[in-house]
């Protein structure tokens, strides 16, 4: 069968998406023809003159709030979004795909809608971190929508498009699909798969050059470690996996060697989730001497010692992205995140002085945050100023199928008229004028400390060398 996947925007620009690569994979390796259409990359390089931070983290409430995002971006971004019309017709899949984030709710109904219209014969699918629960049931009531897929979408892919291929059983393990007669069949929760059966991911389709750093995304494991309250990750993989050192290894070596990229980014919520995989693949990468610069994000643990930064240092790691997200040790526990603060200054210090740029993360505005509490991030802030190369500084949303979405009372949280972008606390003492507010005053005191502030979602321009 004949597929074409497509990356909607909004989401990184610094290199090609991997959850949409290793669907072509394994939709190759089973026998289908497959295409891979990059369209938050188009968008962007026809918009970023115009709409310069748009695909910067502080501009998420906009892409997720419906009223902003049709004054703000549909007018500029969807006579483009538009054209995919044309290259459907051009390729003639059977089926096209969609990957659907929360930033990218907005365009991919838009792209949906026009392709619906234009080629009603043409199967369409979701899949992606997006598609769950209430949106999943909603998009499934939509004349646009044949199928969808929810968690890891490998091996329900290539079951959905076998069965719109040859027919067979209609009840597929994570798939929503609608047969013609218009029932909508309901599948099971699939057994998930094990790691070591990833194929690696196919980047063939994607114009690696012009990405913002060429680099190229590699997978160490799935899911995390823990069950930050503001995070969808965990539920989304349900539980922790890791592939081997080997595997990891192997996969980017075949990348050096079939791309020609040197560059990778570990596209893991956190690369330390498992430390002896994380060791034995810098102690590989070291004796293989394979030249490679790579980088990830990583958890604030004590593991991270001196000894495994130099190492990992050694081994070609550049750069590391901490999710700090408060100074505060309150809003620290409430967060879950699982570390002291005195500990994060310790890591923090620790990377910049085994020769690894270190980056944090900050979430403003978060429930039960007190002004006491935002100024104790400024304060931590200003004694990490030598050590950190950038802030991703962002005003806290409320994720689908997040802790905080599903404990809104114990957080103070009254829903408004979106529930991720308009919320607020009891008594107006948070609400999103508060958060836009402190993020402002944040990018303020973040230009001051002369310390680089997102212009990306993951800008690395500056970090990798070419």
């Amino acid at each position: 069968m004949r597929v074409l996947l497509v990356m909607p925007p909004n989401w990184g620009v610094e290199m090609p998406p991997l959850g949409i690569a290793y669907i072509s994979a394994a939709l190759k390796r089973a026998g289908h023809e497959v295409k891979v259409l990059d369209y938050n990359l188009k968008v962007f390089q026809r918009v970023k003159e115009r709409l310069p931070l748009a695909w910067a983290m502080s501009s998420f409430s906009e892409w997720i709030d419906r009223a902003a995002y049709d004054e703000k971006f549909g007018p500029r971004i969807e006579p483009i979004l538009a054209e995919v019309v044309d290259e459907v017709r051009a390729y003639r899949p059977q089926a096209v795909g969609f990957t659907v984030l929360a930033t990218s709710i907005f365009p991919v109904e838009f792209m949906s809608k026009q392709i619906r219209t234009a080629m009603p014969e043409v199967k369409l699918f979701y899949g992606g971190p997006n598609v769950r629960d209430h949106y999943q049931e909603a998009v499934m009531q939509t004349p646009w929508v044949d199928a969808t897929i929810s968690g890891e979408g490998e091996d329900a892919t290539c079951d959905l498009i076998q069965f719109w291929e040859k027919g067979g059983e209609p009840v597929l393990a994570s798939v929503q699909h609608r047969l013609p007669d218009g029932q909508i069949i309901v599948g099971p929760l699939r057994q998930q798969m094990k790691l070591e059966n990833l194929p690696f991911p196919d980047f063939s389709d994607f114009p690696i050059k012009e990405y913002s750093s060429p680099a190229l995304p590699f997978s160490m494991s799935r899911g995390c470690v823990k069950r930050c309250t503001f995070c969808s990750e965990a539920p989304f993989w349900r539980n922790y996996r890791t592939r081997s050192a080997d595997a990891i290894f192997q996969e980017v070596k075949y990348n050096v060697e079939r791309y020609g990229i040197r560059n990778f980014l570990s596209h893991d919520s956190l690369m330390n989730g498992n430390f002896e995989v994380l060791s034995d693949f810098v102690d590989k990468v070291i004796a293989a001497d394979l030249k490679i610069n790579w980088q990830g994000m990583a958890r604030l643990d004590n593991r991270m010692t001196p000894d495994l930064l130099k190492r990992m240092n050694k081994a070609g790691c550049n750069y590391i992205s901490y999710g700090l997200e408060s100074g505060s040790q309150k809003m620290v526990d409430l967060m879950r995140k699982g570390f002291k603060v005195d500990d994060a200054l310790r890591i923090i210090k620790d990377t910049y002085a085994a020769g690894i740029k270190a980056n944090v993360f900050i979430i403003v505005g978060f429930p039960k945050e007190s002004w006491l509490d935002y100024l104790k991030t400024m304060w931590f802030l200003f004694q990490i100023r030598k050590c950190i190369f950038l802030a991703n500084v962002s005003d806290a949303g409320i994720m689908a199928g997040s802790p905080l979405a599903a404990q809104q009372e114990h957080f103070g949280i009254l829903r408004g008229v979106n529930f991720a972008g308009e919320w607020r606390t009891k008594f107006f003492m948070n609400t999103k004028y508060h958060r836009r507010f402190k993020l402002w005053l944040m990018r303020v005191f973040i230009k001051r400390l002369r310390v680089m502030e997102n212009k990306l979602i993951s800008p690395l321009d500056n970090i990798y060398e070419w």
